[in-house]
């Protein structure tokens, strides 16, 4: 039968104090930090002690209990399970309540409830009280300056107010950009603090040490970084050698993703932000504010994509990544960056995000499937990656191209209904001029570059560009039509010459690689500057011409128009009848028209005019009159008096001012673009050239004081019209590229002008309604979680009041142990000796 060992007895007691001591300070570490953010409840790991194997005397009947408890150390209580489910309802409650906020901002600029007079909304009084003034003029302001001036000054209320509503809406559209890249910039120092706090703790491990509060000030930002991107939080061990391990992070982007067809993702779901001691940094697409002055400030692009950098370490040096090649054999490849598709984010960046560029009904096919170019702005690598609900999530976008709809509608509408029948004196020949950026570059009418090239690369299919001598490339100048000119494609303003070797005569291109000028194969072909084999065509613009075919520009001052190339030349519009063809036509000898390719009558240029006697040398029409051809026989020259009188000077118009009532700017009569940020009066208007009509029927000059008013009832039935269609293509009607929706042309509402107004703002509220019930599900479901967490995570007093109890009796026990042991092993040893 075995005895109590000496030394085991002591230790076992000691132990035994040690750790009720420990678990003491573990207890007062917790009831301290009990205020603590993010402070993790800690707790005494320990096991009891057990010595192997049996003493060499020992006896079979003997009973072998342990050598006491020991310490391995303090651990955080955490459930892993409810911090996932709890950083994932973050994401959701940052995404709802951002949403949320914008919303809220928005219908502080839409509400229209309560806002005007009786309790109508400001614009639907407006809209009223227009409709009154229009009322008024009708039944006995029919012709009276007077109540023209009225009608003026309700339409410059209404405009103001169209003007006010887009002012502030693109404020709202500029604090949300600039909240977007302050989320991006927090995102950014989060990813940077939580890898600085990765090597502290992988340091910690490595020398034995727990890092328990540098692990909760970890979790605490990752907390904070799950509210700006929903992300996916695991742990795995490192292997550091000598069979010794450490724990490493790996955050994640989380999957809010779509599958294709056969299960392949849409996506970058798994992308990782963090690899231990490796992050990512958020970079979102920006381009110079001015293309041509590379100084000027960078400005988020149309889509405000963002991509992910690669990941690298404190020293910069990038994570090496596995790749495998179609054998299988496997390399170590530097990481790269990746461009974030809709699908791949969800959170307060992805709901500041789509604020800037959900458009609702006018998505357009682009936004609903992406591209497949993957460089910037096209960075939705793949067809199918866009957002397949975009057309009915709407952001800022949406409430600034609905009311530019709107007041485009609204003044499209009131200037036809001014406008003349169509006689020769507003209807002005037009011909299609090419479209060129802000460097002068022709473009497409998808806005890509173009280049007119007239080279070939000798021996080979692929175009290319020359350069001069000093290395700079050349493009064809595009505004020079005989095609040889050439200009620098950097600087197209700046004139250069193809290099030629001096030893052969010879061109050759910047990488050294024989051209051919002039070439009869490409000569006049456009190309996309981005892409020298696809062809591309140039988009075309309508301008006004004389007879010569010369581009007229109209001054509003003097209302008349001159040459573009000459402003201070007048010149004289070519006309057109009301079916767009040419009131004055070419004939041959027997007085037939001559046609064009085309088939279609040639209008008589300003020489032949004047030949035939339609107009003097000042370009003034001549009326008809009888004069000697030279031969003594009377002739009559000049233009036809019927002729006249019905298309260039009718007397029954004459005493008419109609015209555009409402213009793009104040300061001329220009209606097109018109949109609610620059609706404005038409100088005409303003300046009393222009009044509203009161009708269109022809009119006795000798008494031009007519009653009739039915073009104001025609204008009133427009103003209060109920049966108005609404489609993206009012806003955009020459919205004819690739990436334009199915949906481009489908009426989305119809209404009048304040149903519309009315519709937005229940839009808006339906919008804000679907938010908060969502915003508040997630912040009740958070709310339930954090209590879970909290409940095993938190320091709760009376548990830490039960432990500090039992400890302490642990600890007197184990002393009164120690003191037993003592008087037990005096007894044996004394007394045995008696």
């Amino acid at each position: 039968m075995g005895t109590i060992s000496t030394a085991g007895s002591y230790v076992m007691a000691k132990l035994g104090i040690y750790a009720a001591q420990k678990a003491m300070e573990v207890t007062g570490n917790n009831i301290t930090n009990i205020n603590t953010t993010g402070y993790t409840r800690q707790r005494l790991d320990q096991k009891s002690l057990y010595m192997s194997g049996a003493d060499r005397y020992s006896s079979k009947w003997e009973a072998r209990v342990g050598g006491g408890a020991i310490t391995t150390g303090v651990s955080q209580l955490r459930d892993p399970y409810l911090d996932i489910r709890f950083r994932s309802e973050m994401s959701s409650v940052g995404a709802y309540e951002t949403r949320l906020k914008g919303l809220q901002q928005l219908a502080s600029v839409l509400d229209e409830v309560g806002k005007g007079e009786d309790d109508e909304g400001v614009f639907e009084a407006q809209f009223n009280d227009l409709i009154s003034q229009l009322t008024d003029m009708a039944a006995s302001g029919a012709g009276k300056d007077s109540y023209d001036t009225l009608v003026q000054g309700s339409a410059k209320s209404l405009v103001s107010l169209f003007n006010t509503y887009a002012d502030k809406l693109e404020t709202i559209r500029k604090n949300t950009e600039k909240s977007f890249d302050e989320d991006i910039q927090t995102v950014n120092t989060i990813l940077k603090k939580i890898q600085t706090l990765n090597d502290s703790i992988r340091k910690s491990d490595i020398h034995g040490g727990p890092g328990l509060e540098l692990r909760d000030e970890r979790n605490l930002l990752l907390d904070e970084l799950s509210e700006y991107i929903d992300i996916n939080v695991r742990y795995e061990l490192e292997p550091i050698g000598a069979g010794m391990t450490v724990e490493k992070l790996i955050v994640e982007l989380e999957s809010h993703e779509r599958k294709d067809a056969n299960g392949n993702s849409l996506g970058h779901a798994g992308q990782e932000l963090i690899n231990g001691q490796y992050v990512t940094q958020v970079t979102p697409h920006k381009v110079l504010s001015d293309p041509k002055d590379p100084g000027s400030p960078l400005i988020f692009g149309d889509n405000y994509d963002i991509k992910l950098e690669p990941l690298r370490d404190l020293k910069n040096a990038a994570l090496k990544v596995p790749v495998k090649d179609a054998a299988g054999n496997v390399t170590y490849e530097d990481s790269k960056e990746v461009w974030l598709t809709d699908n791949d984010l969800h959170g307060r960046l992805q709901s500041n995000r789509e604020l800037l560029t959900e458009k609702g009904e006018f998505a357009t096919s682009k936004d609903l499937n992406g591209t497949t170019k993957d460089t910037p702005p096209y960075i939705q690598a793949g067809d199918g990656k866009g957002d397949i609900n975009a057309n009915t999530k709407r952001g800022i976008p949406y409430y600034q191209q609905a009311l530019d709809l709107m007041a485009k509608k609204f003044a499209d509408a009131l200037n036809q209904a001014n406008t003349l029948p169509d006689t020769a004196l507003y209807n002005f020949a037009t011909i299609k001029v090419n479209r060129t950026n802000n460097q002068g570059l022709p473009i497409d009418s998808a806005g890509n570059v173009l280049l007119q090239t007239q080279y070939t690369v000798a021996g080979t299919d692929t175009a290319a560009l020359p350069v001069d001598k000093d290395g700079n490339k050349l493009i064809m100048d595009p505004s020079d039509p005989t095609g040889n000119t050439w200009v620098r494609l950097d600087n197209p303003k700046l004139q250069g010459t193809p290099y030629a070797n001096p030893s052969d005569g010879k061109y050759y291109d910047a990488e050294g690689r024989e051209i051919v000028l002039n070439s009869s194969a490409t000569k006049g072909k456009y190309f996309l500057a981005n892409d020298l084999t696809q062809e591309g065509t140039p988009a075309k613009t309508e301008v006004p011409v004389d007879y010569d075919g010369c581009e007229l520009v109209f001054n509003s001052n003097d209302n008349k128009y001159y040459l573009k190339n000459q402003p201070d030349v007048e010149a004289c519009p070519a006309f057109l009848d009301k079916d767009g063809n040419p009131v004055f036509v070419k004939v041959d000898a027997a007085g037939q028209p001559i046609l064009d390719k085309d088939g279609k009558e040639q209008a008589m240029n300003l020489q032949e005019m004047k030949d035939a006697g339609y107009i003097d040398d000042n370009g003034n029409f001549i009326r008809e009159h009888e004069e000697d051809d030279g031969t003594g026989n009377m002739v009559t020259v000049g233009i036809p008096e019927a002729t006249f009188d019905k298309l260039v000077k009718n007397p029954n118009y004459s005493h008419y001012n109609g015209g555009p009532l409402f213009s793009n700017n104040g300061n001329g009569n220009d209606t097109e673009g018109i949109t609610a940020g620059n609706i404005s009066i038409s100088n005409a208007w303003a300046t009393g050239a222009t009044h509203v009509l009161q009708t269109k029927q022809p009119i006795d000059p000798d008494r031009p004081q007519s009653t009739l008013q039915d073009n104001i009832q025609h204008i009133l039935s427009i103003v209060a019209d109920n049966d108005l269609k609404y489609k993206p293509s009012d806003l955009y009607p020459t919205k004819d590229t690739p990436d334009a929706s199915g949906t481009w042309d489908t009426v989305f509402f119809t209404g009048s002008y304040q149903d519309f107004l009315t519709d937005m703002c229940e839009t808006l509220a339906d919008d804000s309604r679907i938010s908060t019930s969502r915003a508040n599900n997630y912040i009740s479901a958070l709310n339930d979680l954090y209590g879970d967490r909290d409940s095993v995570s938190g320091v709760d007093l009376n548990d830490e009041a039960m432990n500090m109890m039992q400890y302490n009796k642990a600890y007197s026990a184990s002393c009164r142990l120690l003191t037993t042991l003592d008087e037990m092993i005096d007894k044996l040893v004394n007394g045995t000796a008696i």
